[in-house]
């Protein structure tokens, strides 16, 4: 899996003084770095970074139409979120596994993709070139058990 997305630095950071792109340029530039590499590199897992959230309120669903295929939930504990924080304005910092899941799984929908509870976190590429299936999808939708929601294509 491939995880890039914008670096973004934080108040009291050793490279803030240096100044940082501009975020609806940085934005930009991380999606098209995603395009590149779904186009390059095909059937990749490629991870809809959290940090795009942080630019923009609809960030990692619009990673996803440009070519992301993952999404990672926060499952670190709430008490210890705050701590736990590379970079500011971090979203989801109050939101429970149960309810980031769904809302999650809400706004990737209404995108016209589908989450893939449970699925295999191997790559397509991998899955077909191994001749294994999704194993261990079992349907169930419950966000706290989860480690990855695997975004399925459209696309066969």
């Amino acid at each position: 899996m491939i995880g890039m997305g914008p670096y973004l630095m934080s108040e009291g950071g050793d490279l803030k003084s240096l100044g940082q792109t501009e975020n609806k340029q940085l934005f930009q530039l991380s999606l098209n770095m995603i395009a590149v590499t779904r186009l390059v590199m095909g059937n990749i897992n490629i991870a809809a970074a959290t940090a795009m959230q942080v630019l923009d309120p609809q960030g990692r669903e619009t990673a996803i139409s440009y070519g992301a295929n993952v999404v990672m939930p926060n499952l670190t504990p709430l008490q210890y979120r705050e701590g736990y924080q590379l970079y500011d304005k971090k979203p989801g910092l109050k939101d429970d596994p149960e309810t980031f899941g769904l809302k999650l799984e809400e706004r990737i929908q209404s995108k016209g993709r589908e989450v893939g509870w449970n699925l295999s976190g191997s790559s397509r590429k991998w899955l077909n070139r191994t001749g294994n299936s999704q194993e261990g999808y079992d349907g169930n939708k419950s966000a706290s058990a989860q480690s990855m929601l695997w975004v399925k294509s459209t696309e066969s």
